[in-house]
């Protein structure tokens, strides 16, 4: 339910702009979609590992699942981001882009990119705190991540009049999800060595 509110609000937004705009941002979680398919993947290998694990009172276990699951989402992104900026013309080219489409989806998808590293670590932060029954601590994430964060700086940025500042709202957004995703971590692992 968060990413279909999410989209019609920045659709809402984007309209504002161009009809194109729109179709580029939808590429974009299309995109984004298809690039975080192996880290969802990753989370739910390591749910239940993390969960096992902090179960059985092994804690240097948990963390090291978690930092072993940090790394290779960290290491995937940061090779797909190298990919979206390499190729936007191909990956556009997928979805049968107008030349219009070709001005605008590139630059969205150059700048759109630079989220995903972020992403990757608020997404892996998010699914161990939900393995360490921290699900609140999920849902703040993932709510700040896909409305909270997103959609007003969004808005804010689209009042300067240019398009290409409404792209950074999502990489704006990312890092400060990871931020309040570390900020959660470091609270969490404090509670846990007051138990």
């Amino acid at each position: 339910g968060l990413g279909s509110a999410m989209s019609f609000c920045m659709n809402q937004i984007l309209l504002g702009f161009s009809t194109t705009a729109t179709a580029a941002f939808g590429i974009w979680l299309k995109l984004q979609n298809f690039a975080y398919m192996p880290v969802f993947g990753l989370n739910n290998g390591t749910i239940p590992m993390i969960s096992y694990n902090y179960g059985a009172g092994k804690m240097d276990r948990v963390h090291k699942t978690i930092h072993l699951a940090l790394g290779v989402a960290f290491i995937l992104m940061c090779l797909l981001l190298i990919v979206f900026e390499l190729c936007p013309t191909q990956l556009l080219k997928l979805f049968s882009a107008t030349e219009n489409m070709f001005a605008i989806g590139t630059v969205a998808l150059k700048l759109t990119c630079l989220s995903l590293p972020f992403g990757a670590v608020a997404v892996i932060f998010s699914s161990s705190f939900q393995a360490l029954g921290r699900s609140r601590y999920t849902l703040m994430v993932n709510l700040c991540r896909q409305l909270f964060f997103m959609v007003p700086i969004a808005w804010l940025l689209s009042l300067t009049g240019r398009l290409e500042m409404v792209w950074l709202a999502v990489v704006i957004s990312e890092a400060m999800s990871m931020v309040l995703a570390i900020i959660l971590r470091r609270k969490m692992v404090r509670d846990f060595a007051k138990m």
